[in-house]
């Protein structure tokens, strides 16, 4: 806590990279380089915190700004400059205010904890402005459950990787678990089954690419990830992506669905 010892160095960096030339490269690094990043994230705090110390039952309040459509940014600082930058030029100098050091983890929970309180979280809203939305935070973390055994995860290939389409062989159960409950679910179309190798990985993760219309995305993979759990023993993870990511969207074409709903 008041902690502006931060060191962001790589995040800042793929923020201008961003600006300049955002490539799905450049993209892929800048959200791993926020998911790395340790934030200033100013707050008030009621009552104060006694020695450093956060009693317990306080009330955390945080700064944000509001966009045109009512939507409240929680406020975050990648640097102490951009942080001090924007202490003393705030407008309401009466509120006392604590530095907190948030991860994205932490944010991001804030965030979908509170989907009518926060839009998501703003970096460095006087310096490069780049918006964390909770929708991309919900597609980030989608039916991340500790309890079962296949957990979707953030698919950011290695560079230069796209998807492919996989071999089924040995996955039968697997594609039968997920057919089977895909068929209770009227919004999905079809279903693909792919990979590709992540970054800081040697094994290709195997990749659920599910084509559906309307419905919620979060509880559509979160029952995938349930009834996957048991049936898959060469791999730790399974990815799931939506049809809709311009990246699943693009390898999918001229690739035949292991599920197809029957009309």
């Amino acid at each position: 806590m008041n902690d502006l010892n931060v060191d962001n160095k790589k995040l800042i960096d793929a923020m201008k990279m961003m600006r300049e030339n955002p490539t799905e490269i450049v993209k892929n690094e800048f959200l791993e380089q926020v998911f790395a990043a340790n934030f200033i994230v100013p707050a008030t705090i009621t009552p104060e915190p006694v020695d450093g110390k956060i009693l317990e039952d306080s009330k955390i309040s945080f700064f944000f700004l509001q966009n045109k459509e009512k939507k409240n940014y929680i406020l975050t600082f990648s640097a102490p400059e951009q942080y001090l930058f924007w202490k003393e030029h705030r407008r309401d100098t009466s509120k006392k205010v604590t530095v907190l050091n948030y991860g994205y983890d932490q944010l991001a929970k804030i965030v979908m904890d509170y989907p009518t309180l926060f839009g998501g979280f703003l970096i460095d809203p006087n310096g490069y402005n780049f918006a964390i939305e909770s929708d991309l935070i919900s597609d980030i973390d989608k039916a991340k459950n500790p309890e079962v055994a296949v957990e979707p995860v953030r698919i950011l290939p290695k560079e230069g990787m796209g998807l492919e389409p996989a071999d089924p062989k040995g996955l039968e159960p697997l594609l039968e678990a997920i057919s089977k409950y895909l068929d209770t679910e009227n919004s999905v179309r079809a279903a693909y089954l792919m990979k590709t190798v992540r970054r800081g990985d040697t094994l290709p993760t195997l990749i659920v690419v599910v084509d559906f219309v309307g419905g919620r995305m979060k509880y559509l993979f979160d029952g995938i990830a349930t009834v996957a759990r048991g049936t898959v023993d060469n791999c730790e993870s399974l990815g799931l992506m939506p049809a809709s990511d311009k990246i699943a969207g693009h390898a999918i074409e001229n690739v035949e669905p292991f599920y197809k709903k029957k009309k």
